[in-house]
């Protein structure tokens, strides 16, 4: 067993009260993780769900059994508490809904949860700076699999790297069992993989840092001396981010939210889930998940949805986001495209049509309860179909119905 002192610091960007004080406590646990989460559950009992988002990730201080024992009590120091809570104007106990009505309106006017701040119904929120380094993947992983099932692990700017890495069931793979079965998921996990292909810098990566996080942009690819595309592919990435922030309805969907949300849950049925939206924001009230598309002609793009499951893919995060957060939301496309017409990079904000959405639900939900069958079961065989284009289908029909008419004809005479 391990003992820890733990402090939440108050966010000065978020917090409503300046100078407001930091949360002290004390917290027992067998490993620094589960130590973590024991703190954050214990911040989430004595504070309302808008006053804990005002305080910054818990750290952590391993100390002596002794020092533990002198402390006078385990859990949230009550003194830091009753000053959190008066700073804040609120009560020292959870108010019920009346009183919770009267404290928000002590405070300035604002959403309560936006996209960038929404609360798990059932899980917890970290930073990616608690999984970084050459152990990363391993500590994410163990943290993973305590998750118990309809729990969730909500992670901001976890490494592109780790997240891939780690374990879940994420959108590629929820396709490749559409098409190959599951029998194919052990072909994803023990296929060797190029590294450096991996890594390599694309233009549309570039293109989604330069829409989504400008200031990651600025770092990874307009630095100075940075070479990680060149003069002629800067200057492309410029001009497709200037396109399409033109885009009145992408520009304000722009305006809060969040870029690159890891969000992971475990199903009822045991299955691990993992999604990664381009963007989780706001738009007219309602939470929207967009996903960037750079394509070659915008008017193939309904043939590339259905070429790459796209629909499905925008089924599975929207359940499980709706899963983690409890919100209804919908999925957006912006698609750029990468050649110019009339010395423009064409920009369109596209939804799916109603059918297709639904279409998308089945087939997501069918695997689903198929890889929760795998998880209880231990079986991970089965083949995909194929199936032939549905014009040779139809030219059997044709053909067949030609020969019944034609052998007819035969008889009468």
């Amino acid at each position: 067993m391990m003992f820890f002192e733990f402090t939440f610091t108050p966010n000065k960007n978020d917090h409503p009260v300046k100078g407001a004080p930091s949360l002290s406590g004390y917290v027992q646990a067998e490993t620094a993780e589960l130590a973590k989460s024991e703190a954050r559950r214990q911040l989430r009992e004595e504070l309302d769900p808008e006053n804990c988002m005002c305080y910054r990730p818990v750290r952590l201080t391993e100390i002596a059994q002794e020092d533990w024992q002198r402390a006078r009590s385990p859990g949230l120091s009550p003194e830091s508490v009753d000053n959190c809570t008066n700073s804040l104007g609120a009560f020292t106990a959870k108010p019920g809904m009346a009183g919770r009505s009267d404290v928000v309106e002590k405070q300035p006017k604002k959403m309560v949860n936006p996209p960038e701040m929404m609360i798990p119904v059932l899980g917890s929120i970290e930073a990616g700076a608690d999984y970084a380094g050459p152990e990363s993947i391993a500590v994410l992983n163990q943290r993973l699999a305590a998750l118990r099932c309809g729990e969730s692990l909500v992670i901001h700017d976890l490494s592109w790297n780790t997240w891939h890495a780690c374990d879940g069931y994420s959108a590629s793979q929820i396709l490749l069992v559409q098409s190959g079965g599951l029998a194919a998921l052990g072909w994803y996990k023990n296929a060797p993989r190029d590294i450096q292909e991996s890594v390599a810098p694309s233009l549309n990566a570039a293109v989604r840092a330069a829409i989504l996080e400008p200031v990651r942009f600025a770092a990874d690819y307009a630095a100075a001396g940075n070479a990680v595309i060149s003069g002629d592919d800067y200057q492309q990435v410029r001009l497709m981010h200037d396109s399409a922030l033109a885009n009145p309805v992408l520009l304000e969907l722009l305006q809060r939210g969040v870029a690159n949300l890891s969000v992971f849950y475990r199903t009822r049925g045991g299955a691990l889930l993992k999604v990664r939206p381009d963007w989780i924001g706001e738009l007219d009230g309602v939470v929207y998940l967009l996903q960037v598309k750079i394509i070659d002609e915008p008017c193939d793009f309904g043939e590339l949805v259905e070429r790459c499951g796209y629909h499905i893919k925008a089924a599975f995060y929207n359940f499980v986001v709706g899963r983690v957060f409890g919100v209804e939301s919908g999925f957006a496309f912006c698609t750029i495209s990468c050649r110019k017409k009339s010395g423009r990079h064409l920009v369109e904000m596209r939804t799916l049509d109603e059918e297709d959405v639904l279409a998308g639900g089945v087939v997501t939900r069918e695997i689903i309860t198929s890889l929760e069958a795998m998880q209880r079961e231990g079986v991970s065989g089965g083949m995909g179909i194929v199936r032939r284009p549905f014009w040779a289908r139809l030219a059997d029909k044709h053909r067949q119905c030609d020969g019944k008419s034609h052998a007819s004809a035969e008889e009468d005479v």
